[in-house]
């Protein structure tokens, strides 16, 4: 995990910093808000924000506000950490969206509780498959640009070991692979994983007409080439509409 420390090296946050570095976490601390949100912009592999929650600094909450408002970093959580921020710091905060608090100083045994459950909102995972490398290697760039985690597999029966293994939020899938083919990998996950969205990807349209894939369940179809904002773009628009069925049927379950 890699964690964005924006807080002072010294007190309490020297502490925290002890205590993600026992959890294996790689951080990276500024003591700048303007310089934070450089790091944001320019470092793909952040997992998690912890912002100094005591900080009078109105540029703090700018931060905050401007991770929250930029569609490629919200997915990124905030922790708001510190031992005297007052009730309408924390109202503020949370008015911007921030996933959680934390009061300092704290224990592991908090702190690791506070990431388990910070991390369940953070940034998705999109597993892609296709069994050509350099198909592979152009959308894990694309999609780490973009701040997704991205799993990758040659071959759909190694996609249905990273669908074991892995949480996964997201399927993107060629068609035509040898073995398990897009279509094959896409029964699979509609049978027994129907919480996963899939997206099917093919350079042959003649073959593979969209209305059957769709017919078929796919979620979202594209031929090759594809345009790279349009891909994006409807890839969060499919998380986003599952997420809100997903919180729609929970609503009308029975307490």
């Amino acid at each position: 995990m890699h964690v964005l420390l924006v807080a002072p090296q010294q007190g309490h946050w020297v502490d925290l910093a002890n205590l993600l570095v026992q959890e294996e976490s790689t951080i990276d601390q500024v003591d700048s808000y303007p310089l934070a949100r450089k790091r944001l912009d320019t470092d793909a592999n952040i997992d998690l924000v912890i912002v100094d929650a005591d900080c009078s600094d109105p540029s703090m909450v700018k931060l905050v506000a401007g991770i929250k408002g930029d569609i490629r970093l919200a997915a990124i959580p905030i922790i708001a950490a510190g031992s005297n921020f007052s009730q309408e710091k924390l109202r503020c905060l949370l008015t911007h969206r921030v996933e959680s608090v934390l009061v300092l100083p704290t224990d592991r045994t908090t702190l690791q509780a506070k990431l388990a459950s910070t991390l369940l909102t953070g940034k998705k995972t999109v597993l892609v498959v296709d069994d050509e490398p350099t198909i592979v290697e152009y959308l894990k760039d694309l999609l780490e640009i973009e701040r997704f985690n991205v799993l990758t597999a040659g071959t759909g029966e190694e996609a249905l070991r990273h669908l074991k293994a892995s949480r996964v939020d997201v399927v993107v899938s060629d068609i035509t692979m040898p073995g398990m083919s897009g279509l094959d990998l896409l029964v699979e996950v509609k049978n027994n994983m129907p919480h996963i969205p899939v997206i099917l990807i093919t350079g042959n349209v003649a073959k593979y007409p969209p209305k059957e894939l769709i017919a078929a369940g796919a979620d979202a179809y594209f031929a090759k080439p594809f345009k790279n904002k349009e891909l994006v773009y409807t890839l969060r628009g499919v998380m986003a509409a599952y997420a809100h069925q997903h919180r729609h049927q929970g609503a009308g379950r029975p307490a």
